[in-house]
């Protein structure tokens, strides 16, 4: 009896477990049931967002939503400014975030991140103010950038980040979804190009050179008869000078849709707008044609003071955000169509950063090089020895000028400068965004072998003090600056672990 009362029991227990168990999934089920995906589709953008918020205003480039509790998400499109629009979010964002605390008194800066956002860079910043938090997103979309805010009390922000989290990663650009394998809607023209013996001949052997800019990496060939004038991961220049005539050849990774940038209506972003003062010419002509399969060739051509003078681009399409450009330039000269002929593409790939890590002897090497002549026949590479457990960090910098590299709190920044004075009214002048900064000279010492000029500073970001340290030591006709950053004390350790370095010359031959 007291078995068979002692299963009776545990069955009535388990069976209770079961109807109270399948009531909470029937009540969790009904509960996703009522909630939707809703869309709002317009000519800027595309938001996605579930039916627990409601939508509370919209415009070409902003959006509110509210949700039941009271939360608000706020999201804006802005038109980056010139100074901005190439430049990587990294190298951008203290600037950004000093304007939003400046419309916005009061915030208390609790944590900031970089995270990726659908293979893009992006910030996530979280404030407090007063009772509530506010969880700001902060992403760059070709010459826009958006920033998403979700604004809640306290007891709401964790509740809601999921929720939030798939709004900013659903939220796209109407131009996004273009397809690139349609026809582009330009004013065709079949161009004409004229005879230039000078400029067709020796053609055939070529340099290969890449380029690294935007998360994309380029190969090409560029005939050796033009001479590489800068030391330029980013882009390249090219001149080739005969007579009292000139040729000049640039490489650049833009980011923009190509449907933007070859736009007939020629606005502001568009192929014809750089060129928009030469149509004051009376012989100004213009012409733009497609090339080959997502290649296009623009010219235009025009006399000035009896000198003709011509520009083309061949616009290679990358992806529906960016485009690579081979822009000549003459002055008194034609270009022959073998020219544009002989520019060839190797390769494109899409990288995660612009980041080439090289471990030699378990030391992380950058290298900081430039031409030693004015003849580009020598290059002077400074090779910098840091130990592997320091890290290289992409802020869309040309890698022959400017390095960075970190460890835990400790951030590090080499390149190179002609004046000590005017470099550190640069260094003050960035300082002075925040709160009281100061830059001041030690002393002269020596660290691995090598005589530097030291500097101390110091300057308050929202949440820590900062101290600096810069250092500057004799390279040629330069100064090799290195700028050590950090939360904790600069110790000697870290200035001896940070300036081991390297001078190394070499025979300039046409490829890096």
């Amino acid at each position: 009896m007291r078995g068979f009362i002692k299963d009776m029991t545990i069955t009535i227990i388990v069976a209770a477990i079961i109807v109270i168990f399948g009531t909470v999934l029937l009540i969790v089920a009904q509960d996703n049931v009522s909630i939707k995906n809703k869309e709002l589709v317009t000519d800027t953008y595309i938001l996605e967002y579930d039916s627990t918020w409601k939508l509370r205003s919209n415009d070409d480039d902003s959006v509110r939503l509210k949700h039941k509790n009271g939360s608000i998400i706020d999201i804006s499109i802005d038109n980056l400014p010139e100074t901005y629009k190439y430049s990587n979010l990294s190298s951008t964002i203290d600037n950004v975030l000093y304007s939003i605390e400046k419309e916005n008194k009061g915030l208390k800066l609790l944590k900031k991140e970089i995270v990726k956002i659908n293979k893009s860079d992006s910030y996530k910043v979280l404030y407090e103010k007063g009772d509530n938090e506010s969880l700001v997103t902060i992403m760059k979309k070709g010459d826009k950038l958006i920033i998403f805010e979700l604004t809640a009390d306290t007891k709401y922000i964790d509740i809601l980040s999921d929720s939030y989290n798939e709004i900013v990663k659903g939220f796209r650009l109407n131009h996004e979804n273009i397809d690139l394998s349609g026809e582009l809607d330009i004013n065709k023209s079949k161009i004409k190009w004229s005879k230039n013996k000078k400029i067709s001949n020796n053609l055939k052997n070529k340099y290969v050179y890449e380029i690294s800019d935007l998360n994309y990496k380029v190969s090409y060939r560029v005939p050796e008869k033009f001479i590489l004038q800068d030391l330029n991961t980013l882009s390249n220049r090219y001149i080739y000078s005969y007579d009292e005539s000139k040729v000049t050849i640039t490489t650049s990774i833009k980011e923009s849709n190509i449907y933007e940038y070859l736009n007939k209506n020629k606005d502001n972003y568009t192929i014809y707008y750089n060129y928009r003062d030469l149509n004051n010419n009376k012989d100004y002509q213009e012409d733009i044609n497609k090339l080959k399969e997502d290649t296009y060739i623009y010219k235009n051509t025009y006399t000035k003071n009896k000198t003709v003078y011509e520009n083309s681009e061949i616009v290679y399409i990358l992806d529906y955000n960016h485009i690579f450009i081979i822009k000549i330039s003459t002055i008194n000269a034609y270009i022959p169509e073998e020219l544009i002929e002989s520019f060839e593409l190797i390769s494109t790939k899409n990288i995660p950063n612009n980041i080439n890590r090289i471990v030699k002897d378990n030391k992380l090497i950058l290298s900081l090089k430039y031409f030693k002549d004015s003849k580009k026949s020598k290059i002077n590479e400074i090779d910098i020895k840091l130990p592997n457990s320091y890290k290289e960090l992409d802020k869309n910098n040309n890698m022959y000028n400017i390095r960075y590299a970190y460890k835990n709190d400790y951030n590090v920044k080499y390149y190179l400068t002609k004046d000590i004075g005017q470099n550190n009214e640069i260094i003050t002048s960035n300082y002075e965004v925040y709160d009281k900064s100061n830059l001041s000279y030690v002393d002269e010492i020596v660290l691995n072998t090598r005589q530097y000029y030291l500097y101390n500073g110091i300057y308050y970001d929202k949440l820590n003090m900062i101290n600096t340290k810069i250092l500057y030591t004799k390279i040629d006709d330069n100064y090799l600056v290195i700028e050590i950053s950090s939360t904790n004390e600069i110790k000697e350790n870290i200035l001896e672990e940070v300036t081991d370095i390297e001078e190394n010359m070499k025979v300039y031959e046409g490829e890096i």
